[in-house]
């Protein structure tokens, strides 16, 4: 099913969770809405594109050549001109519904055959470079976005989405480049990169340079949301941000205040599942029912549903799911992380290697596969496995904050308590803006209050007063 999107029947759409794997809908709890049926008169027929374009063009020269032939194919040479221009624009608008759709190949294809026709620009490039990581053609994302630069040295936006690309390829050093790119280019010439996309790249490049987040959000990408409130990725980027940093309600208040302006954009809604996962799974998964009954090829929901079959011990269900996951995309770290998970809960250690090593084919030391392994694990109630993956995480990036955050929960459960108050505590200190850091900070200074009793087996605390009786 490489890229190829088939739209479910209205019939069966509302319901394929609940009927596809029971047990993550048990887990989920959550009331699938059923689909509207098709309105038949809606369905009604159209020209094809640009016909009306050629066929009132070609009545116009008739009509002009028949009083002032000498200027009619100076004027037939502008009409074709800014016919090709509607051709050109009709090849975008067509690739991004394919790719919305999750026909990703057919996406790639529209795009690779305008720009061998001559088409370019800096939003079929970042399109096609999306589609193409999208699927896992990593080496030929990086052909592209090397092209795009050349033709569009200027584009800051182009820059964001190699520095992706440069990772996706295991070149870190050349993706953490980048940003230092960006920042100097808006320093540079901060006139030029006013347009809400610009602002959107300068945000994030300037966060991972320790800007501070609520400033960013306050000035920056609300700024690019002024200018432009259906510009969907200032939404997108204020709300994963709120997710980065564990404030789940004011990431759900984003991504609601961007589908109020976008209300059909895939990414924002599956932002809001995010979001609510951990409070009201009913609006998750009713939310990624929305999305998949659109697009049964997004990968992002497709995942989610695999970390909540994990949870539900559907083993099974979950092996379907990242089947047809590797069918759209054979290499997706997570994807193999998951499958490394599986094999560790079903005590088949080598196959665990196997699939980990997969995990890192393109990227030899991504921290983020062991770092879901890890946590996945440790969610199992794995907490010395957990650990373990999260140490070989932070030795691939010894700054990948949320190996080192889990790394402390991981720690404090195994009772190992000075070394994870430690770690806790540099990790709320590099961001205090992280909600789940300052809470475990907060029972950290808490704890301290309390009195401590053991014995062989166990350990109490309580307040003084109660210890003492």
């Amino acid at each position: 099913m490489r890229g190829g999107a088939v739209r479910p029947s209205e019939e069966a759409a509302g319901q394929r969770l609940a009927v596809e794997y029971p047990k993550v809908g048990e887990r989920l709890r959550g009331q699938i809405p059923s689909s509207k049926s098709a309105n038949p008169k809606s369905q009604t027929s159209k020209l094809p594109t640009g016909f009306g374009l050629r066929l009132s063009c070609g009545a116009f020269i008739a009509r002009v050549y028949s009083t002032c032939p000498r200027f009619s194919f100076l004027l037939a040479f502008i009409v074709l001109v800014s016919a090709a221009f509607c051709v050109r624009a009709n090849d975008l608008d067509d690739a991004r519904k394919q790719f919305s759709t999750g026909d990703y190949t057919g996406c790639i294809t529209t795009l690779e055959s305008a720009i061998k026709d001559g088409a370019g620009g800096e939003e079929r490039y970042l399109l096609l470079t999306k589609a193409l990581l999208t699927v896992g053609r990593y080496p030929d994302a990086l052909s592209i976005i090397t092209k795009a630069l050349k033709e569009e040295p200027s584009s800051i936006r182009l820059r964001w989405r190699a520095r992706e690309v440069f990772f996706s390829n295991g070149q870190p050093d050349r993706a953490k480049d980048v940003t230092d790119e960006i920042l100097q280019r808006v320093g540079s010439d901060p006139r030029s990169y006013r347009e809400p996309g610009d602002l959107v790249i300068f945000a994030q490049a300037a966060l991972l340079k320790n800007a501070d987040p609520k400033k960013i959000l306050d000035q920056v990408l609300s700024t690019a949301i002024k200018s432009d409130p259906k510009f969907a990725d200032a939404y997108l980027v204020s709300g994963n941000l709120a997710l980065e940093k564990h404030d789940y309600a004011l990431a759900a208040k984003k991504f609601e205040q961007g589908l109020k302006e976008i209300p059909d954009d895939i990414e924002l809604k599956f932002g809001l599942a995010r979001a609510y996962e951990p409070s009201d799974t009913a609006v998750m998964a009713g939310t990624l029912e929305a999305i998949l009954e659109r697009n049964t090829n997004h990968l992002g929901s497709l995942l989610l549903l695999v970390d909540h079959a994990i949870d539900a011990e559907d083993y099974s269900g979950a092996e379907k799911l990242l089947e047809h996951i590797n069918g759209i995309n054979l290499w997706h770290p997570d994807a193999w992380a998951y499958r490394a998970v599986l094999a560790h809960l079903q005590n088949q250690p080598e196959v665990e290697k196997v699939v980990r090593e997969k995990g890192l084919k393109f990227w030899k030391e991504n921290p983020r596969v062991d770092y879901l392994i890890g946590l996945k694990l440790a969610q199992n109630y794995r907490f010395a496995e957990g650990a373990d993956h999260q140490k070989k995480a932070l030795e691939f990036d010894s700054d990948y904050l949320p190996a080192k955050a889990q790394l402390a929960h991981d720690l404090l459960r195994l009772c190992k308590e000075p070394e994870g108050w430690n770690i806790a505590s540099e990790v709320h200190k590099e961001d205090g803006y992280d909600i789940e850091a300052f809470n475990v900070i907060n029972l950290r200074d808490t704890m301290t209050k309390t009195a401590t009793l053991m014995n062989l087996n166990f350990m109490v605390r309580m307040g003084f007063k109660y210890a003492a009786i």
